[in-house]
């Protein structure tokens, strides 16, 4: 038997109205909640086995203030938690650095910088990012600070670098043929191009050379830090006179982001961003 007539229609469908629209609030409110005790759930799963890593990703996430703002009681806890796993991960940071210098050590390589950016061996650029939990060594990504992920990373970019196939007279072959090249489009009355410009002609001819060479994730064909070894071990051999003339010789740039590093024989490292000719003869 229905309670309701036709003169109450109106009434009726208004009330459903809002009762559909207590359910759609109550069911955001239970998905909500739901979410906020998984999020709970992890955090003291996190905290048991002191997991530092993954407790400073989790208060990072917006969860955290929907459970201080349904639950005030928490926002104390929740401050606990802050302070404590900031101080695990100071300590831990400073640990890793410690790890970094044992490593450079044991390898007999250069350390420079100071965190979050260091610099490995001259040219490996490694920045770690304690907030985030994140890793950047060389052209490889790690969304971890774990030593031993980091340390395989750094092996295989020092590998990339430093270990590579390499002729110098092939190499002082082809820089001069890309000299001659530019130097007929930019002339210069002493004879500096730009090593940047030199770099670019490089990489398109390996790039032309290798068509697969995006294979092993690769995003450049050939890296700037490559270019920088590579340099580097021409200057060494003709320091050493195991390649002879000619020689290119090297000189500073005022702009930095146009600029090599270099490793010199001795160990000292400069930065240089034009290069030409040298005259026949000694170094």
């Amino acid at each position: 038997m229905k309670f309701m007539d036709n003169n109450e229609s109106s009434l009726s469908k208004l009330i459903l109205s809002e009762l559909n629209r207590l359910l759609q609030e109550l069911e955001r409110d239970i998905k909500q909640r739901n979410s906020i005790k998984k999020y709970l759930s992890e955090m003291k799963k996190a905290y048991e086995r002191s997991d530092s890593e993954t407790l400073i990703k989790l208060l990072s996430r917006q969860t955290k203030e929907q459970l201080k703002s349904l639950y005030p009681t928490a926002m104390e806890t929740m401050e606990k938690v802050s302070v404590d796993i900031r101080r695990h991960s100071e300590q831990a940071f400073a640990t890793l650095f410690n790890q970094v210098q044992k490593y450079c050590k044991n390898n007999n390589i250069s350390l420079r910088g100071n965190l979050p950016k260091l610099f490995v061996d001259y040219l490996l650029e490694v920045e770690l990012n304690e907030n985030k939990q994140t890793a950047k060594i060389g052209t490889i990504f790690l969304k971890t600070l774990d030593w031993e992920k980091i340390r395989v990373a750094m092996d295989r970019e020092q590998h990339r670098i430093w270990d590579r196939e390499f002729d110098p007279t092939n190499f002082r072959d082809r820089l001069l043929n890309f000299y001659l090249e530019i130097i007929k489009i930019k002339p210069n009355p002493v004879g500096w191009v730009q090593l940047e410009d030199i770099y670019q002609s490089q990489k398109r001819h390996i790039q032309q050379k290798n068509p697969n060479w995006k294979k092993g994730g690769r995003l450049i064909a050939y890296y700037k830090d490559e270019f920088s070894a590579d340099l580097s071990k021409l200057w060494k051999a003709q320091i050493v006179q195991e390649i002879g003339s000619p020689h290119i010789e090297l000189s500073g740039i005022r702009d930095p982001r146009l600029s090599y590093k270099i490793r010199l024989p001795d160990g000292k490292i400069e930065s240089y961003g034009y290069m030409r000719l040298k005259n026949e003869g000694a170094l």
